[in-house]
């Protein structure tokens, strides 16, 4: 009974982050949807346009928080990883999963920073970011529906 409780909790742990993650971006494409959509010549014309714009301030905080979102999440798994001394804190598994969430909210954030403007290498490592998250959530899945290829018994 309990391990079914441990299971439920922990996928409604990763839906809620998922939610946030949807939620927020959301959000952001609700509010500012309107600025995102135009041609880059016609943005500067934007009632929006300082706020949004790259440098703009509210544009400028989703870099920033973006980017501590990114290292935050490296460093607390890479800490939890490699020092001994953190070795019994939580499991490295939960650990990964908040690495997964901030690293992929990060750059969620970041991409609305750059005004969805940046180059291919760019979309290319959002890509593969969320890729990860795709296939480590979906292996996650297919191991434990499928017992025998559960080698982690």
């Amino acid at each position: 009974m309990e391990m079914h409780v441990d299971n439920f909790l922990r996928r409604l742990y990763i839906v809620m982050l998922f939610v946030v993650c949807l939620f927020t971006t959301a959000v952001l494409l609700y509010r500012n949807g309107s600025y995102y959509v135009l041609p880059e010549t016609e943005r500067p014309y934007h009632q929006k346009y300082e706020q949004l714009k790259p440098s703009g301030i509210e544009s400028h905080a989703f870099g920033i928080f973006g980017s501590v979102l990114i290292i935050s999440g490296v460093a607390l798994y890479s800490t939890r990883k490699r020092i001994r001394r953190f070795s019994d804190v939580g499991r490295i598994k939960n650990f990964l999963e908040v690495h997964i969430f901030l690293c992929l909210f990060g750059p969620t954030l970041i991409l609305f920073h750059t005004t969805f403007k940046f180059g291919g290498p760019g979309w290319r490592e959002l890509l593969e970011h969320v890729g990860g998250g795709v296939e480590r959530y979906r292996g996650t899945i297919s191991v434990r529906s499928n017992p025998e290829r559960n080698h982690r018994q």
